[in-house]
């Protein structure tokens, strides 16, 4: 009886993002013209505002009644809470007592906590350092919005590049599935078994699917196979390997650990060129050593 059996195994690692609470701490450097500042706010924390001295008493604020809890917080600053999430954005004009540092705030409520300010210090600074800090500033917005579109950009590259290996793979499995047993085996010196043990017909392409048995008392690294024809034309195509131990090097495509199993897949690209030819497997680690050659029992059919 045939069967046809199409496995597709899929790894995503999805990174769950971490809850973060507001804590985050800013420091504006205020150059002796004054300056303007925006500060991001949330109803479920309190922002704490500090001056490097002592704040005069008069204030101007616009249209913070009803939206904003502004209270003093000792003699050099202010705490800020936002009356409710849909607090529309208010200005709050601030000097301290001898008028060296003045500022304009912007307070702004953000849907985020994580996005809003808790602890704001200002302190006064020359103009040159206040204009390196605003350059700063700038270039971080400028790159976290690049990295938002560089993320939503990849999400979408990676939609269209599954969308298409589905269609490719569905067309396959429409022109041709079958799945053939074979039964070629050998083993070289240092008692390392290699198993054909299958072969998967997808469309125009072939999948011969092998198992590696390492009894030896070391690990055998897989570096090369290949599948030759009687002309010793390599056909061998992407070779893929799921073994039981981790390949350090980046040339070897899989390590199997003494005394455990490995299996892999190799590709064969337009199989139909192969069919009824006796195909020679062989499988070796770097620079040709524990070379095991299978050379009976793999004909396509």
């Amino acid at each position: 009886m045939k069967h046809a059996v199409l496995v597709l195994l899929m790894l995503v690692a999805i990174a769950a993002p971490r809850r973060a609470d507001a804590q985050q701490a800013k420091e504006f450097l205020v150059p002796p013209a004054g300056g303007s500042y925006e500060i991001t706010v949330h109803p479920s924390f309190v922002t704490a505002l500090s001056f490097p001295e002592k704040l005069s008493p008069r204030a101007l604020a616009s249209d913070v009644r009803d939206n904003y809890d502004i209270k003093p917080n000792g003699d050099d600053g202010i705490s800020i809470r936002p009356l409710k999430p849909n607090a529309q954005p208010a200005n709050i004009t601030l000097q301290t007592a001898s008028g060296a540092v003045r500022v304009s705030l912007t307070l702004r409520v953000v849907s985020d906590a994580k996005d809003a300010l808790t602890l704001v210090s200002f302190k006064q600074t020359t103009e040159d350092e206040a204009f390196k800090q605003r350059v700063a500033d700038q270039v971080a917005t400028e790159t976290a919005t690049l990295r938002a579109q560089l993320t939503k950009t990849r999400a979408e590259l990676d939609a269209q590049v599954r969308n298409v290996a589905d269609v490719a793979v569905a067309t396959r499995i429409l022109a041709r599935l079958e799945v053939h047993p074979l039964k070629a085996i050998e083993r070289n010196d240092d008692n390392v078994i290699v198993r054909v043990q299958r072969v998967v017909f997808l469309g125009e392409d072939a999948y011969l699917v092998f198992e590696i048995q390492n009894r030896s008392g070391a690990p055998y690294r897989v570096a090369k196979v290949q599948v030759l024809s009687p002309t010793g034309k390599d056909h061998a195509g992407t070779t893929r390997m799921a073994s039981s131990a981790l390949a350090e090097d980046a040339d070897v495509l899989g390590v199997v650990a003494a005394g455990g199993r490995g299996q892999g897949v190799v590709v064969l690209r337009q199989a139909d060129q192969l069919l009824g030819k006796q195909l020679k497997v062989v499988i070796e680690e770097p620079a040709g050593r524990g070379r095991v050659t299978i050379a009976h029992g793999i004909t396509l059919r």
